[in-house]
């Protein structure tokens, strides 16, 4: 017996970019990375990028979808993330169609690697090509049931779905390069779908005329709404996920530099040599910059602590390593800085011997002046994991008081004062949308940690 399709569910997904998205073609025509494109020119991000992602957010979210059932059947050996995804000699239930992408503004990104004295090292200074949030995107998925499917299977793969629109809906989904650095977040407006019943001839018919273009083109539409809430996921054991939020507001000015920004006229080009980096005429505060600024606070912190070098292993555990080929452990999403306004401000180089102005060094920026903006940092439970939740919040709340406090300055310019921020009276910090009570049990953990930590070296 042939294990033929009985069903087959269509699901049409659109929405726009929560944040930039950076899937690079390795191309180097424009940048250093530039973004993929068609044969017209037009930006995408290729199905087998989308399935990845999907499946490694299944796959860290529900551990369990990875478990193998100890059946003893070498057919039913396969766990539900390969059933749906499929593995080395099984074919995937789930076609992924790229993700087509409108409306879409392409700019360019810098990014150059600091010393501990946040002095540009040689040769570090690169660029990359990114669409700004805010354009529109399409995403078509076509999920397929067999007729060898127990009923039990097909249940758990529709839950696996549900989870997968979920966690699109709620933002935890990220796609493309730089996800833990606030890239890649996507806004979920309207899912549709359609299921085709192969054991209905009339519904074979139908399937036989139906087509992508009638449904993304026109208003006769035969898919539906597909709802986002109200549905139970009770096959699936998810890992705790945490999100700290931290409202912040701009007590100076703030200076993130754009080397590649674009000049509207020769008017403008007159009037600043350099802006600070702005997406959708709004200034914003890149989650690299973010962690580049609270590693190395954590770093400082940490060493006045410890007697020994032993802070990297704590420090590569939350921010990832190079050389250790690990990831971050936290993601840090881009800020925007709203209500704030722009100002030039003209400053003259010095020459430090004489205290005369260097022939030639007269330069004019532009800086974005007040405002407010919230810092965004996730993460979640792990099995294996060297640190605890209270661990790891404690040690972000280190950095976060000495920010709230103006004691850490964050972007470029900071030694004549721009960059500093305040806490804001009126709003809290937030784990998990509550607010965070009793803050020195947090520092308590942590600090434990770093000592244990100075126990095990010595």
């Amino acid at each position: 017996m042939t294990n033929h399709i009985t069903e087959r569910t269509y699901f049409l997904l659109k929405g726009k970019l929560a944040s930039p998205l950076l899937s690079g073609s390795g191309e180097t025509e424009e940048t250093e990375n530039d973004i993929v494109v068609d044969q017209f020119q037009q930006p995408f991000v290729p199905g087998s990028s989308l399935a990845g992602a999907f499946r490694h957010y299944i796959g860290n979210r529900f551990p369990d979808t990875k478990d193998i059932p100890k059946t003893g059947k070498l057919d039913e050996s396969v766990s539900d993330l390969e059933k749906l995804f499929g593995g080395n000699e099984r074919q995937s239930r789930l076609t992924i169609h790229a993700m087509m992408i409108e409306h879409e503004k392409l700019t360019i990104r810098n990014g150059v690697k600091l010393d501990e004295n946040k002095t540009a090292i040689e040769g570090a200074l690169y660029d990359y090509q990114v669409i700004e949030s805010g354009a529109s995107w399409t995403i078509r998925l076509e999920w397929i049931v067999r007729a060898q499917d127990k009923e039990a299977e097909t249940t758990k793969g529709r839950e696996i779905l549900n989870a997968l629109l979920i966690g699109i809906n709620e933002g935890e989904v990220t796609i493309g390069a730089k996800t833990n650095r606030g890239f890649g977040k996507l806004q979920l407006d309207t899912v549709y779908h359609r299921t085709f019943d192969y054991r209905n001839k009339l519904e074979v018919l139908n399937w036989l005329k139906w087509d992508w273009s009638k449904e993304v083109d026109t208003k006769n539409s035969l898919m539906k709404e597909y709802p986002l809430t109200g549905i139970e996921l009770t096959q699936l054991k998810p890992i705790q996920e945490y999100c700290l939020r931290v409202p912040l507001k701009l007590e100076t000015t703030l200076m993130i530099r754009s080397y590649s920004s674009e000049k509207k006229n020769k008017e403008d080009e007159k009037e600043s040599d350099y802006a600070s980096l702005q997406s959708n005429g709004q200034p914003v505060i890149p989650g690299t910059t973010w962690t580049g600024a609270i590693r190395a606070r954590l770093n400082t912190i940490i060493k006045t602590i410890l007697k020994n070098d032993r802070e990297s292993i704590l420090l590569n555990e939350l921010f990832g390593s190079d050389s250790e080929k690990r990831a971050s452990r936290i993601r840090v999403e881009e800020s925007t800085l709203e209500g704030s306004r722009s100002l030039l401000i003209t400053r003259n180089a010095i020459d430090r011997f004489t205290g005369g102005t260097v022939e030639g060094a007269l330069y004019t920026g532009e800086q974005a002046v007040g405002g407010t903006t919230e810092l965004i940092i996730r993460w979640s439970e792990q099995k294996d994991s060297v640190l605890s939740k209270d661990e790891i919040c404690g040690m972000l709340l280190w950095v976060i008081k000495d920010l709230q406090n103006g004691l850490l300055a964050v972007g470029g310019e900071t030694s004549v004062g721009r960059g500093v921020f305040c806490a804001i009276e009126s709003q809290s910090i937030t784990l998990n949308g509550e607010n965070i009570a009793g803050e020195q049990s947090f520092f308590k953990a942590a600090i434990n940690k770093v000592k244990e930590r100075e126990k095990d070296a010595n």
